[in-house]
C-alpha cells in the first residue's frame, strides 16, 4: 500500500518538476535570444536576474550585477540618493 501512495504523490510530482525545467529553459533561451535587457529585482532592488544582453545594453556583465547591486546603483547620483530613501 505505501508504494501505491508514493507513487500516486511522485508521479504528478516529477510531471510538475519536467514541466517547471522546461519553463525555465524556455525562458532562458527567450531571454537570451532577445536584443532588449531583461531583469529583475527584489524588493530591496537587489538584482536577482539580469539576462546575457546586459554587457550590451549597459556595459556590465549580468554577473556583476546579479545579487551584487542594486536597481539604484545605476542611477546618476542624485537620481540615487531620492530613491533609496522611498
Amino acid at each position: 500500500m505505501a508504494f501505491v501512495f508514493r507513487k500516486w504523490i511522485s508521479l504528478p510530482l516529477l510531471k510538475s518538476n519536467n514541466e517547471l525545467k522546461y519553463s525555465e529553459e524556455r525562458f532562458r533561451q527567450v531571454s537570451e535570444s532577445t536584443g532588449e535587457w531583461i531583469w529583475e529585482v527584489n524588493a530591496d532592488g537587489l538584482f536577482t536576474y539580469c539576462n546575457a544582453t546586459t554587457m550590451n545594453i549597459i556595459g556590465f556583465q549580468s554577473e556583476e550585477l546579479v545579487m551584487k547591486k542594486q536597481f539604484f546603483d545605476l542611477f546618476v547620483p542624485l537620481i540615487s540618493e531620492k530613491k533609496s530613501r522611498i
